[in-house]
């Protein structure tokens, strides 16, 4: 859906990350109930032994205040939500394997009222992807224009968004979080929320 982009090549392995925050509790989402809105539905390919959660972002614009839509693993799939039509509208795929090395993918785009969007969502032991398409026709499926999203270096924000020149309909992949992350960055989201679907060690 965006610009294939590669992170570091090592996996992260959060383990040695102690300093970083693990225990705050991310926000649940809470879908919109009224005005316009958009369907989300979600499918995930992912290898048993990895975890996984769907985030939205309280600001779109910054990546900001992460808010859990759903969790998942091989065995568990999301139920469906809706976002509000019109403004941006940011999703993080994160997902973690039993070593706690993560993978994550974020996107933007502006859902239009009265659609249906699928968040496919493919994860190995090495990778992971997202794609985002139109599936309000069903037997027309069409890939959406989004913006792949990067966080800034030293920062859990992301950068602003004008500063990417156009939006792509490639998926978006990456290859893990880079070994130097900083102590604010937002790689350690999500571990709290997943746990209870990993195997134990």
């Amino acid at each position: 859906m965006h610009r294939i982009c590669r992170a570091a090549p090592q996996l992260l392995l959060l383990s040695a990350l102690a300093g970083c925050q693990t225990t705050t509790t991310i926000p649940s989402y809470v879908a919109p109930g009224d005005g316009a809105t958009s369907r989300l539905i979600f499918r995930a390919k992912t290898v048993p032994g990895i975890a996984y959660g769907i985030y939205a972002f309280d600001d779109p614009h910054t990546c900001a205040k992460p808010l859990l839509i759903g969790k998942g693993n091989a065995s568990k799939s999301l139920e469906a939500s809706s976002v509000r039509a019109g403004p941006l509208a940011t999703l993080q795929y994160f997902a973690v394997d039993k070593s706690r090395r993560v993978c994550r993918v974020t996107i933007s785009f502006y859902p239009a009222a009265r659609r249906t969007y699928l968040l496919v969502s493919e994860q190995s032991a090495s990778a992971c992807a997202i794609s985002l398409l139109d599936a309000t026709d069903g037997e027309n499926v069409k890939p959406v224009a989004g913006y792949r999203r990067q966080t800034q270096r030293g920062s859990s924000r992301c950068a602003a968004i004008d500063q990417i020149t156009k939006p792509s309909t490639e998926s978006v992949r990456s290859q893990g979080e880079g070994s130097g992350a900083q102590q604010d960055s937002p790689s350690t989201r999500g571990l709290d929320e997943l746990k209870d679907l990993l195997p134990p060690e």
